[in-house]
């Protein structure tokens, strides 16, 4: 049905017409028609209408008056509607639900400011729900936290949008003032849990000390929960498949090292981080671990952000990737009084820690029934000693009854384990590690119950029966996914066996380091693992590059003829992505086979095809309602 709007009849009093009618009565002479024509007219034009998109002013920015005009009773929203919220500061102590693609708009950063005083959770509670004719976008205006905003667990929004087999639901966040959100305890808690869109977060400054966004695609293509069809899907990569965060300025309180993305709701992320201006806010994910049932981000891009370390204390990385695969390129990293790990940490966290449902990632087939597991038991015996454990990151255990090679269980890229096959952990999984050396009679591991702590890795002891086992792959781990992968289902996930992930690599290029030295791309921390390797796992740039190993830059006739199967090549001189005026343009290329060039990647439009306007310059309302007959 078309709306209703309550307008002036001209016989003295207020009739109630829908938005046709009210499209003739101002455009017709009441007094010179004649009535039968006009309503027979009016008649055959309506039964065609369906609805009519419109834009509504609030009477305030209190949100009673939002309220009233998204959910009545001033005004019902439907899709497409614009809301406009005056200027003024006002603090909200309520919820607002949204269940319609609408626009809501502000009359600029520094002149609509919303204080978020709601204690409840999210103050915006926001569901899309068609994949294809909805937009939900949210402009022009400043949020603040107020004086009960629920820290140290706050959260602006949840955005919960719909996907189809071949989109999902459209967001745009644009010209927001997002600053001053400081937890006193420091405590990790999302400002926004966002779910299967894509779209774009564009031109906003953001200012935190915890975790700002929290980026899933729990249904890809319209299929399933927890991500899970996300990782069986192939790569979207350059694709508008993803939700872009680009043009922002962005900085944290403390001046501590925290992620602005993460991924441990919901699951199957794909993002993209791209120009952005960031102060030690970097771009992290989850892998299919922590969370439990949801599985990990599936794959990230980050690209032309000029990002500012001023941590002294732990230092700075711009990414921690911990599951997928990820681009990224021709980033900008300073050092300012802080210091960088990594330009990206690669983590694989089940490699000596277990997680509900999956187990740890150490070849107990009965138990990490999704990894690639080897199937052997090459050794056994009994522990008679073992020091550490009990959550001490490093774990010797001695067999005096052994004579092992030095360093026979070593083996980099598919790292053998042992597990410990009369103990188990407070989630009933047997205890195992990854082997980092041995000599003929001990064996140690560097990194046991370094990420759960004492609770989740207890000591070993004398006497304990233990076995070497070996997973080749684990699930989901950095470097895997898509084309052609398993696809898991239900909350306990079926089918069991190894999920058939392939190699999708992790790819860097031209990296820039001001204020001195070059930080590690493939630095791995203490609880990660040395089942990532390079080129195999990630390839890097090589300044030397020659076609073996790494990834080269330059211009396309620069490229070597010859080159080894997994390497990469970025033609500067190609693509016609970027339309901002600066940053360069590039296409990159993938050897497939021996001495074998395939184009493989070009970016998304730049910028955004929603993105449009200055950061500052609240969007201009339309001028005048268009209606539309359907």
């Amino acid at each position: 049905m078309c709306r209703e709007m309550i307008i002036d009849d001209h016989f003295g009093r207020d009739s109630s017409f829908n938005a046709i009618e009210r499209r003739f009565l101002v455009t017709l002479n009441m007094n010179r028609i004649n009535f039968a024509v006009f309503f027979a007219i009016l008649f055959l034009v309506s039964a065609k209408c369906t609805s009519a998109q419109t834009t509504v002013p609030a009477a305030s920015c209190n949100w009673s008056d939002v309220n009233a005009v998204i959910n009545g009773p001033t005004h019902t929203a439907i899709d497409g509607d614009t809301i406009n919220v005056p200027s003024g500061t006002c603090a909200w102590s309520s919820q607002l639900v949204i269940n319609v693609g609408v626009s809501i708009i502000g009359a600029g950063s520094s002149s609509t400011i919303i204080q978020d005083n709601y204690t409840g959770g999210s103050l915006f509670a926001v569901t899309i729900p068609s994949a294809t004719s909805s937009t939900f976008r949210l402009s022009a205006m400043s949020l603040h936290p107020g004086t009960g905003s629920g820290w140290p667990q706050p959260t602006l929004a949840k955005i919960n949008g719909t996907c189809n087999s071949s989109t999902c639901s459209a967001i745009r966040l644009d010209n927001l003032d997002m600053t001053g959100w400081s937890s006193p305890t420091n405590s990790a808690g999302f400002l926004f849990y966002i779910d299967n869109v894509f779209g774009v977060i564009d031109h906003n400054t953001i200012s935190f000390n915890n975790e700002f966004f929290n980026i899933a695609h729990s249904a890809y293509g319209g299929v399933g929960a927890h991500g899970d069809n996300s990782w069986a899907a192939p790569d979207s990569f350059g694709t508008r498949n993803a939700l872009y965060i680009e043009h922002n300025t962005v900085s944290t309180t403390d001046n501590k090292w925290h992620d602005l993305t993460d991924t441990d709701n919901d699951g199957g992320g794909r993002f993209v981080v791209r120009f952005n201006t960031l102060t030690n806010a970097a771009v992290g994910t989850h892998g299919t671990e922590s969370t439990g049932r949801p599985r990990g981000a599936r794959h990230v891009e980050i690209y032309s952000n000029t990002f500012t370390c001023t941590d002294t204390g732990s230092g700075c990385s711009l990414a921690g990737i911990r599951s997928g695969t990820l681009l990224t390129f021709n980033n900008t990293l300073i050092k300012s009084g802080g210091w960088f790990n990594s330009e990206a940490a690669l983590n694989a966290y089940r490699s000596s820690n277990s997680f509900s449902p999956w187990g740890a990632c150490n070849g107990y087939a009965a138990e990490a029934q999704w990894d690639s597991n080897d199937g052997t038991t090459y050794d056994s015996g009994t522990l008679s000693s073992a020091t550490g454990g009990s959550g001490n990151t490093t774990l010797t255990i001695t067999n005096t009854s052994k004579s092992w090679t030095a360093n026979q269980w070593v083996a980099s890229g598919h790292p053998y384990s042992i597990v410990n096959v009369s103990r188990t952990d407070s989630r009933g999984f047997h205890l195992g590690a990854e082997i980092t050396s041995n000599t003929s009679n001990t064996i140690t591991s560097t990194s046991y119950g370094a990420w759960n702590g004492a609770a989740d890795s207890p000591a070993w002891v004398a006497g304990d029966s233990y076995q070497i086992l070996r997973a080749s792959v684990c699930i989901d781990q950095p470097g895997r996914g898509g084309n052609g992968a398993t696809l898991l289902s239900g909350t306990t996930p079926s089918p069991t066996g190894w999920v058939n992930e392939p190699l999708d690599p992790i790819y860097e290029w031209g990296t820039t380091v001001s204020g001195g030295g070059t930080p590690n791309f493939g630095w791995v921390s203490p609880n990660g693992t040395q089942r990532l390797i390079a080129n195999r796992d990630f390839y890097t740039q090589n300044a030397s590059f020659n076609g073996t190993s790494g990834t080269g830059t330059g211009p396309l006739a620069s490229r070597p003829s010859t080159c080894s199967s997994g390497v990469a090549y970025w033609a500067t001189d190609q693509g016609n992505w970027n339309q901002s005026g600066n940053g360069g343009q590039g296409q990159l290329y993938l050897c497939t086979a021996a001495n074998t060039w395939t184009f493989s990647y070009t970016p998304y439009a730049y910028p955004h095809p929603l993105s449009t306007g200055t950061k500052g310059t609240p969007p201009e309302p339309p001028s005048s309602l268009q209606l539309t007959v359907r």
